[in-house]
């Protein structure tokens, strides 16, 4: 329930100085009315503050792109990861046209143009375009043959 990782919206709890993510405290919240503090058990309700200073900090941490195990050599401040991670190759990304496949960002191109079953083709009979997988089944092909 409360995640253990690098707090990116910092919140301390004014009862114990304990620091939580916002999006924990928020999962604590929605699980009933009151939130009980999971370091020294008190009521938390209204009890916490943004703090502003540590989340300055922990935005300065330097970090390693999450894609390093994949050899990214990308490495800066944790403000910039979004940033780095929209454009990573390394990073897996969904097909745009929606047909399931993940993947990772430099072999997206190869697989929107030869692999995607949902790549707009043209038929060889008709020309009609249309996503492979209809224009390359048995329905179209026997009308169009």
């Amino acid at each position: 329930l409360i995640c253990r990782l690098v707090p990116r919206d910092v919140y301390q709890a004014s009862c114990c100085g304990k620091m939580f993510c916002k999006s924990c405290l928020d999962s604590l919240k929605r699980r009933s009315n009151s939130i009980i503090c999971p370091n020294c058990h008190k009521d938390l309700t209204n009890n916490f503050f943004k703090d502003v200073n540590i989340n300055k900090k922990i935005r300065n941490l330097y970090i390693y792109c999450t894609n390093q195990k994949k050899s990214c050599r990308w490495e800066g401040p944790l403000r910039h990861i979004n940033e780095h991670l929209s454009k990573c190759l390394l990073q897996t990304v969904e097909c745009r046209n929606s047909c399931g496949q993940r993947l990772d960002r430099n072999n997206l191109k190869e697989h929107l143009l030869s692999t995607c079953p949902r790549r707009i083709v043209s038929c060889v009979y008709c020309q009609k375009e249309d996503e492979y997988q209809i224009i390359c089944g048995d329905r179209h092909y026997k009308k169009c043959t």
